[in-house]
């Protein structure tokens, strides 16, 4: 899913920093970096993403640091797909995602299957054992309902996209009919330095709350996307693939919020 949600063409600009590597020994942290450069990060190695490792230390966030200030801003794989007019669920991530989905909805459906056959099996004197299988059904039932919100939340978000456009479309269409009435200016010929500045100062402000939109929005989604990739490495596959959708939900809002941006300016 990462590799579709970036696009393989950008991959050479991605740093995975491996840290604490001042707890553990150096032949040890090797080792484990070996295993993941041929495991779990073994694709995105292959074109071009780069392992750092991190010990605490000013050097080595320096360098770190000086590894990344220099790589070009790229546009994301699933912006282009956005901007192209597809929705959500068609892009390349989204199609990962739902397949993905499918395949924990009939794993998850063939468990309880077993789960609730076992439990029929049991003798009714044996609470114990009916009480554990019956706390197994709830656990996995939760799971299930989990799953099924993702993915129903992944194809709601589609529609916005398209919305997203007759929102702007609309804001166009205002705009030319009435290109003044937004801010309540006079036309360029009769514009005061006052006006000029009344205008200057709400542009500002806007822009100001969009950059700190945009800031917490990106830390969810840093946020969400490490919790993944940890419960990814640790099999926790489940609670991985909710952590993809938050990422997922952030890049769909980031750019809509973008396209948004650039129609009413």
């Amino acid at each position: 899913m990462f590799r579709e949600l970036c696009g393989d063409d950008n991959l050479k600009h991605i740093c995975i920093v491996m840290t604490h590597w001042e707890h553990v020994k150096q032949e040890d942290g090797k080792h484990h970096e070996v295993k993941l450069a041929k495991g779990s990060f073994g694709p995105i190695i292959k074109h071009g993403a780069k392992m750092l490792a991190h010990d605490g230390g000013l050097d080595s966030a320096r360098f770190t640091v000086s590894q990344i200030i220099q790589m070009v801003p790229v546009k994301l794989k699933i912006q282009m797909e956005l901007d192209n007019g597809q929705v959500l669920g068609d892009t390349s991530a989204g199609a990962v995602i739902l397949e993905e989905m499918k395949d924990m909805q009939k794993k998850h459906k063939q468990e309880m299957e077993d789960l609730v056959k076992e439990l029929e099996e049991v003798p009714m004197t044996d609470k114990n054992l009916r009480a554990e299988l019956a706390n197994k059904c709830q656990k996995l039932e939760a799971m299930m309902k989990l799953t099924e919100r993702g993915q129903n939340r992944l194809l709601e978000l589609a529609p916005q996209v398209q919305h997203g456009q007759e929102i702007r479309k609309g804001n166009q269409n205002a705009l030319e009919e009435k290109p003044h009435k937004s801010y309540n200016l006079k036309p360029d010929k009769d514009r005061t330095l006052g006006d000029t500045a009344v205008m200057a100062c709400i542009l500002e402000e806007n822009q100001n709350k969009h950059k700190q939109r945009m800031a917490e929005l990106m830390k969810v989604m840093k946020e969400a996307l490490t919790t993944a990739m940890a419960c990814i490495l640790e099999e926790n596959y489940e609670q991985g693939m909710a952590e993809l959708m938050k990422v997922m939900e952030g890049a769909l809002t980031i750019h809509n919020e973008l396209r948004d941006a650039e129609g009413n300016t």
